[in-house]
C-alpha cells in the first residue's frame, strides 16, 4: 500500500521516505457480483467523501442525486456525532472538575485525559447508523448494500436468486 521513494537530497546514505498513495476508488471483481471500494482520505474535513460518484457505479442505476443524500446523510451522521461527543466530554469535564475541587485532590486531573474516548466512541456509533439508513432508504431499492470497513466503505451489488416453483398454475 504504501510506496518508497528514494530521497533526493546528498547524504552519506540514502533514505527512504514513505507515503501513501492517493487512490481513485477501485473496482474489484468479486465472484459473482462486482464492488468499488471507497476509501476514505485523512483529513479534518467535516464532510464524507468522495463527493462524486465514482465512475464504476454509473452503469447501477445510482444517479448522482442518490449519491448527493448518501454524502449528506453521511456528513450529518459525522456532525452529529461530533456534537455528541462534545457535549459528553464537556459534561465529563465539568463533572470532574467539581469533584476535583470539592474534595481537593487536584492530583486526579490527569482522569480528564480520556476524554477522547467519546469521540471514537461516538464515531462508531454515529458511522453504523448512517450505514444501515443509507442501506434502507437508498442504496437498498437499486440492489446495492454499503458495507463499513476499517478506514473506508464497500459498495457491493446484493445478488439476487431466482426461485423455480415446482408445480405452480400454469407450469408443465
Amino acid at each position: 500500500r504504501f510506496r518508497a521513494l528514494q530521497d533526493t537530497r546528498p547524504s552519506s546514505r540514502p533514505t527512504r521516505v514513505w507515503r501513501q498513495p492517493s487512490l481513485p476508488p477501485r473496482v474489484c471483481l468479486a465472484s459473482p457480483m462486482a464492488r468499488v471500494e471507497l476509501s476514505q482520505p485523512c483529513s479534518c474535513d467535516l464532510s464524507w467523501q468522495p463527493a462524486f460518484m465514482p465512475q464504476a457505479l454509473e452503469g447501477t442505476g445510482l444517479t448522482q442525486q442518490d449519491w448527493d443524500a448518501l454524502v449528506s446523510t453521511y456528513t450529518a451522521y459525522k456532525k452529529r456525532s461530533l456534537c455528541v461527543a462534545g457535549v459528553a466530554v464537556g459534561l465529563y469535564s465539568i463533572a470532574t472538575a467539581i469533584l476535583i475541587i470539592f474534595f481537593d485532590k487536584h492530583n486526579l486531573w490527569g482522569v480528564l485525559g480520556c476524554c477522547s474516548c467519546f469521540f471514537g466512541i461516538a464515531q462508531f456509533v454515529y458511522q453504523i447508523m448512517a450505514t444501515r439508513v443509507v442501506n434502507s432508504n437508498i442504496l437498498g431499492p437499486k440492489g446495492l448494500k454499503i458495507e463499513d470497513k476499517c478506514c473506508g466503505q464497500v459498495i457491493t451489488a446484493v445478488q439476487m436468486k431466482a426461485a423455480t416453483v415446482v408445480g405452480a398454475p400454469g407450469m408443465p
